[in-house]
C-alpha cells in the first residue's frame, strides 16, 4: 500500500512524513446469535507500515452492538475526534532501537463491503440511484427473474468519476429525503484529517469479486433455474465438475481443500478465490461452451495480475482492458440484467490498485477473519459488548506475558498460546535448521545416487564426497512449506512444485544434508549444507491454452503447460521464489504459480 500513488503524493506534498503512521480501517456487521437480530459492528484498523503478514497488526477501535445498523454520527465521532488529535498533535513512543520517535497518525483508506460503505458515507445503497461510490453512473432498473434490479451497463468511454470537492458540495445541498447524486447528507468522515471520502474507499475483491461475481456466475452455470439457457451445465456436467474438483491436489498454502458443487452454498471466500484462480479454467474446460470459458478467462487473468506482489503500470493497463472486455461480455453473452453492481465495481478495481497497491494490500480478508475471532469471545447472551471488551483486553496482553515469563521455547506452550490467541497457525512438532532451511521428519541415511552426484557437479563444479547424507522429504524455506513428490502420495495436498527465481519450474525429489565439500581426514569443524534435488518441469512452447484477441492477453502469464523432463538437477534453497498449483492432464502438467504469499486466506 505504501507504493500506491495516494501515499506517495502525500509524501511529496509534505502532508505525511516518513515517521508518521497510516491506517487502513474497516467496519462491517456480523450477527451474534442465530435466534436474534442483534449484531456487532467492530471498527477495526491495521497499520500500513507493518509487514502485511504480521498477525498482530489489527486494532479494535470501536464496537457497535444492537438490532439496527450504526448511526454514523454516534458510531464514528470518537474515531474522528481521536484521529483529529493524533493528526495534529501526534504521539511519542520509543522504538526498538531505544530512540524516541514522534509520529502523527492518519487513517487514509477504508476497505469494507458495499452494504457498509453507505452507512459510514451517508449515501444511498448500491441498488439505489447513483449508488456507485466512485462514479456518477445512475444505473437503470430492469426486470430480473420475478422482480426488478438495478444494473450498470458498461460503456467504452471513460467513467465520470466523483471527487472529494463534488461530494462535499452534494452533501451540503442534500437531505436524507432529497439526496443529491446519491448523497444524503454530511458524513463525519468529511472531518477526518487527510482522508479523501471518495478515493479513500476501495472496492474490496473479497466481497465484490469472490462472494459477488464468482458466486453469481456459478449460480448461472449450475442452478437448474437456468436450464433453458445456453450457458447452463446439465446435471451430468455438474457431476463431472465435482469429480474433477475432488481429484485436485492443491498446495497446503491453500487452506481449504476443494469441495463438491453440492456444498457450494457453504463455500467460504477463500474457497471461491481458489476456484477462480486455480480450479475454474481446469474443471470447466470441455464442459462449459468455449465462448463462455474464454470470457471467464478474462476475469481469471485480471485477478492473477492484480494479486501479484508487485504490479507494474503495464500490468494495470492490461488488467483494465481485460476487465472492461469481461464487463461488456456479460451483457452480450448473458444479458444486460446480469450487469450487476458487482460487475460494475470491476471497472474501478484497477484505479484502486493505482492508488493503493495490489488487491491483497487492501482486501477485507484479515478483517473478516478477525470478526470471527471477536465473535468467538462471546460466551453468553448477556452484556455482549462487555464480554468482548474484557476478553479482548486479556488476549492483547498475552504476548507480553508470554515473552516475559516463558523463557523456554516449548512446542506445547506455543500450541496453547495459539489456541488462546485464536490463531490458526500450525506448530510442527520437530524441526532441524540448516542454512535457514527447516527440515521436518526422521531422515533416511544413504549415499547420493550417481544421478544426484552428477547433478551436484553440474551445479557446483565438483563431485560431492562419497559419504552418508541425511535425506529429508519435508522442509520449509522463507515460510514456504515444501514436500517431495513421493511423500505421502495419498494426501490431498501436493507441495512439491515451485517456481525458481529465473522463472523456471521444478518438482522436489528430496533434500540432502551433509558435508558435500569436506575433504578432512580427521574430525573437523566443517558445517553441513543443504542441497535440493529436483526434476525440471519444461515449458511447452506453442499455442497458449487461452487467448483473447481483443485485448491481446494470453494465459501464459499465469497458466503454464509443462512436461516432466525426468532429469535430475541440484539447486540451492535460495533459488526458490514461490510455490505452484499443478494438475496433470495426460502427459501435460498445468502449472499455476501462487500470485502472492502476503495474504493469508
Amino acid at each position: 500500500m505504501l507504493n500506491g500513488s495516494v501515499i506517495k503524493d502525500n509524501f511529496c506534498q509534505g502532508t505525511i512524513s516518513d515517521t508518521d503512521i497510516t491506517l487502513m480501517w474497516n467496519t462491517d456487521g456480523a450477527p451474534v446469535f442465530s435466534s436474534s437480530k442483534k449484531s456487532i459492528w467492530p471498527l477495526q484498523a491495521c497499520v500500513n507500515e507493518m509487514y502485511p503478514t504480521c498477525k498482530d497488526n489489527l486494532l479494535l477501535l470501536g464496537l457497535w452492538f444492537g438490532k439496527q445498523k450504526p448511526r454514523p454520527h454516534t458510531f464514528l465521532k470518537p474515531f474522528v475526534d481521536e484521529l483529529q488529535r493524533l493528526g495534529s498533535h501526534g504521539l511519542t513512543y520509543v522504538n526498538s532501537n531505544g530512540k524516541s520517535v514522534h509520529s502523527k497518525v492518519f487513517a487514509l483508506c477504508c476497505s469494507t463491503d458495499a452494504c457498509a460503505r453507505p452507512v459510514v458515507r451517508n449515501t444511498t445503497q448500491f441498488n439505489g440511484r447513483f449508488g456507485c461510490d466512485w462514479c456518477l453512473d445512475e444505473g437503470q432498473i430492469v426486470t430480473r427473474g420475478d422482480g426488478k434490479a438495478r444494473i450498470y451497463l458498461p460503456s467504452k468511454g471513460p467513467l465520470t468519476l466523483r471527487s472529494k470537492a463534488g461530494f462535499l458540495d452534494d452533501a451540503l445541498n442534500s437531505t436524507s429525503e432529497n439526496p443529491v447524486n446519491g448523497i444524503k447528507g454530511v458524513s463525519p468522515l468529511l472531518f477526518l484529517p487527510v482522508f479523501d471520502i471518495v478515493e479513500g474507499f476501495v472496492p474490496d475483491y473479497l466481497h465484490c469479486v469472490l462472494l459477488g461475481v464468482v458466486r453469481m456466475f456459478s449460480g448461472l452455470w449450475f442452478d437448474s433455474v437456468n436450464h433453458g439457457k445456453s450457458w447452463y451445465i446439465k446435471q451430468s456436467g455438474v457431476s463431472q465438475v465435482s469429480e474433477k474438483l475432488l481429484s485436485l491436489k492443491p498446495p497446503s498454502d491453500i487452506s481449504r481443500l476443494p469441495r463438491s458443487l453440492a456444498e457450494r452454498k457453504y463455500w467460504k471466500g477463500s474457497e471461491w478465490m481458489s476456484f477462480l484462480l486455480y480450479y475454474s479454467l481446469i474443471v470447466l474446460l470441455g464442459i462449459l461452451p468455449a465462448k463462455y470459458v474464454n470470457h471467464w478467462f478474462l476475469l481469471v487473468y485480471a485477478l492473477h495480475v492484480l494479486l501479484q506482489d508487485h504490479v507494474s503500470d503495464e500490468d494495470i493497463i492490461s488488467a483494465e482492458a481485460a476487465l472492461l472486455e469481461f464487463a461488456v461480455g456479460v451483457r452480450t453473452l448473458y444479458g444486460e440484467e446480469f450487469s450487476t453492481f458487482n460487475v460494475h465495481q470491476l471497472l474501478h478495481l484497477c484505479h484502486a490498485v493505482r492508488n493503493w497497491g495490489p488487491l491483497w494490500a487492501f482486501s477485507c480478508f484479515r478483517f473478516e477473519n478477525n470478526i470471527g475471532q471477536i465473535l468467538s469471545l462471546v460466551r453468553g447472551s448477556k452484556c455482549v459488548p462487555a464480554q468482548i471488551f474484557q476478553s479482548f483486553l486479556v488476549r492483547s496482553v498475552l504476548p507480553t506475558l508470554f515473552e516475559k515469563y516463558c523463557s523456554v521455547i516449548d512446542m506445547h506452550v506455543h500450541s496453547l498460546m495459539n489456541r488462546l490467541l485464536c490463531s490458526g497457525t500450525y506448530v510442527r512438532k520437530t524441526k532441524v535448521s540448516v542454512d535457514d532451511v527447516h527440515l521436518y521428519g526422521r531422515p533416511a541415511f544413504r549415499t547420493l545416487t550417481l544421478c544426484e552426484s552428477l547433478a551436484y557437479r553440474r551445479t557446483h563444479g565438483f563431485l560431492p564426497m562419497k559419504t552418508m547424507y541425511r535425506i529429508y522429504h519435508r522442509l520449509s524455506y522463507k515460510s514456504l512449506y515444501i514436500s517431495s513428490a513421493g511423500h505421502k502420495p495419498a494426501n490431498r495436498n501436493s507441495d512439491d512444485a515451485v517456481q525458481l527465481t529465473d522463472g523456471h519450474f521444478c518438482s522436489l525429489l528430496c533434500c540432502a544434508v551433509g558435508k558435500f565439500y569436506c575433504r578432512c581426514l580427521d574430525a573437523c569443524e566443517c558445517t553441513d549444507s543443504v542441497a535440493l534435488f529436483v526434476t525440471p518441469l519444461s515449458k511447452v512452447f506453442g499455442q497458449p491454452a487461452f487467448r483473447n484477441k481483443t485485448t491481446n492477453v494470453t494465459s501464459d502469464r499465469f497458466l503454464n503447460l509443462c512436461i516432466d523432463t525426468g532429469e535430475n538437477e541440484c539447486i540451492a534453497p535460495d533459488r526458490i521464489l514461490r510455490k505452484c498449483f499443478t494438475h496433470k492432464r495426460n502427459d501435460t502438467i498445468m502449472v499455476v504459480p501462487i500470485p502472492t504469499t502476503n495474504e493469508s486466506d
